[in-house]
């Protein structure tokens, strides 16, 4: 994600005649939406969203990463910009603490722009000239990636920047996971929203990568009779959850009662005879 503070020189005319405009905005947010559009409120170059999340595994973008937090850390005047021709012209976002939570909810939402899962997985399963990649495999990997960064925050107990920015990550992550997003309640740091962003959007990818994958398997064997028999159908929904999904839809306690109708279900998809 490319940083966003890169604008156009101004001129000294141009700057009065914003500024003149940006003292009538009244509300907060249409400050943000103001200073966003002219003058950019990221003001960091971040890594797009990328499934291997190289920033954790490889030393130099670890060290980029952790180099734009120092950055932040040390520069408290991001949330401003100011031109001087003669005369200060102080364009100011910096939160009361009223507006806190607004300002880091719409950093948030900048960092969560991305385009359609679905769309951008089968460009990367069938990519021309890159190698391409199955979606059995795109799952193992992100489970894979996933399983890693669990054990490293189970059993390395340092203080690390590094350790920091993945809980961050996978406190996102767990949120989408259960659906339970928290918006901030005050201003955060642009690489902890990046992080917490990042995370949502792995949790995004690892669901659709998840029903991608149950399609394909559904598609070439459960409604296939030429494939699998009438029992390995109900254990495979029952492996990717179908049948818990429905037992919930439909209140149907009794597990006998409910493979029966969705034995039925099957045999009448496939043209079969549910008796055998």
């Amino acid at each position: 994600m490319e940083a966003s503070s890169i604008m156009k020189d101004y001129s000294e005319n141009e700057v009065k005649l914003l500024f003149q405009e940006f003292k009538t905005l009244k509300k907060y947010i249409d400050k943000l939406l103001f200073f966003d559009q002219h003058f950019g409120i990221i003001p960091f170059s971040f890594p797009g969203f990328e499934p291997a999340l190289s920033f954790f595994f490889e030393n130099d973008k670890t060290e980029a990463l952790t180099g734009i937090f120092k950055k932040e850390r040390k520069n408290p005047l991001l949330t401003e910009k100011r031109f001087s021709f003669g005369e200060e012209y102080y364009f100011n976002i910096k939160p009361a603490n009223s507006n806190r939570s607004v300002y880091s909810t719409y950093i948030l939402s900048k960092f969560l722009s991305f385009p359609d899962f679905e769309e951008y997985i089968k460009k990367m399963s069938v990519s021309p000239g890159h190698k391409s990649c199955s979606i059995k495999r795109l799952l193992d990997d992100a489970n894979g990636i996933i399983n890693s960064i669990e054990y490293k925050l189970g059993n390395e107990y340092d203080k690390s920047l590094k350790i920091h920015c993945m809980n961050v990550f996978y406190k996102g992550f767990y949120d989408a996971f259960i659906s339970r997003v928290k918006l901030p309640g005050k201003k955060r740091k642009f690489t902890e929203l990046y992080l917490y962003a990042q995370g949502i959007l792995y949790a995004k990818f690892l669901e659709m990568l998840k029903k991608l994958y149950a399609r394909q398997v559904m598609d070439k064997t459960i409604f296939n009779p030429s494939v699998v028999d009438l029992e390995r159908k109900i254990s495979l929904l029952k492996e990717f959850g179908v049948i818990d999904l429905f037992k919930k839809k439909y209140a149907i306690p009794d597990n006998k009662i409910f493979e029966d109708r969705i034995s039925k279900i099957l045999c009448h998809e496939n043209g079969e005879n549910p008796g055998g």
